[in-house]
C-alpha cells in the first residue's frame, strides 16, 4: 500500500515520522546547546553580572557545562510526548516497533 505511515518490515514497523521527530529534537538540542555555550557572556551580562564581577567567569562555565546536556533534555521530551501519544490511543504495539530491546 503506497499511502501507509508506517511499513511492515518483518515483524517490525518503520515509523519515520518519530525518528524524523527525534533527529530534528537532537538538532535544535545541538543549536540549542552552542547558542548557549557561545552566547554565555552575553546572557550574563544581560542579566546583570558584569564581566568585572568574581560571579562571571564560574557563572560562565556553570552554562558552558549546563548547555551540554540540552541535546538529552530536548529529545527525552519529544520521546516523552511519544510515549504519553501512544498511551493515550492504547497502542503499546508501537513501543515494541520502537523499542525492540526493552
Amino acid at each position: 500500500m503506497q499511502g501507509n505511515i508506517s511499513s511492515e518490515i518483518g515483524e517490525r514497523k518503520r515509523l519515520p515520522s518519530i525518528s524524523s521527530a527525534l533527529l530534528l529534537a537532537a538538532a535544535i538540542g545541538v543549536i540549542e546547546a552552542l547558542t548557549l555555550i557561545l552566547g554565555s557572556g552575553m546572557l550574563l551580562n544581560i542579566m546583570g553580572v558584569s564581566q568585572a564581577s568574581s560571579m562571571h567567569n564560574p557563572a560562565r562555565l556553570f552554562l558552558s557545562v549546563r548547555a551540554l546536556g540540552a541535546p538529552a533534555v530536548v529529545v527525552f521530551f519529544g520521546y516523552s510526548r511519544f510515549i504519553s501519544w501512544t498511551e493515550r490511543y492504547k497502542d503499546t504495539s508501537t513501543l515494541q516497533c520502537v523499542l525492540p530491546y526493552h
